[in-house]
């Protein structure tokens, strides 16, 4: 199975990474790290639409076509400040391409959404179900959310961590 993990936290090694990996331990992945790309916030100019790209050219496209090859995205961001990170924000506005071209919709593509904080375990499952209903409306069939709260590092490799368990179970 051929995955794509886009990574909207400035942390190479932190908790979003963390889980991805472990998400897709036994799969084909390719990591991005929003990050790293060159990608620039939608300017909402209307150049897109049925039939048309949009107007910016840059990683977000070449990233697009990877994921629409994939057969499962996984998107993870930590959450700052009751929100996530400015770099998943800067990803997600560039759906709106996607959604004026229905030519470009992710029919039922398999997606995992996590968010990671440092509150309370709960604090923020309900912002990230919420939040997760944005890969839907490219077409993207989410089949788990998950909301790492406690900055937890999932650390415990023997598996007794209650959510590297429920990662595990995650089948792709």
């Amino acid at each position: 199975m051929k995955t794509i993990s886009i990574i909207a936290s400035p942390r190479k090694e932190g908790n979003c990474i963390t889980a991805a990996k472990q998400i897709t331990k036994n799969t084909d992945n390719t990591t991005y790290f929003v990050d790293d790309m060159d990608i620039s916030p939608c300017q909402a100019c209307d150049k897109c639409g049925p039939g048309l790209d949009c107007a910016i050219k840059d990683d977000f496209l070449k990233i697009y076509d990877e994921i629409a090859e994939a057969d499962a995205l996984i998107f993870a961001s930590p959450i700052y400040f009751g929100e996530t990170s400015a770099q998943a924000k800067i990803f997600m506005d560039r759906f709106y391409s996607i959604v004026r071209n229905p030519d470009k919709k992710l029919d039922s593509k398999k997606t995992i959404f996590i968010t990671a904080y440092a509150g309370p375990q709960g604090a923020f499952t309900d912002y990230t179900v919420a939040k997760s209903k944005t890969f839907e409306s490219i077409g993207c069939k989410v089949e788990a959310c998950i909301d790492m709260g406690n900055s937890n590092p999932l650390a415990k490799a023997d598996g007794s961590d209650e959510l590297a368990k429920k990662l595990d179970e995650i089948t792709l």
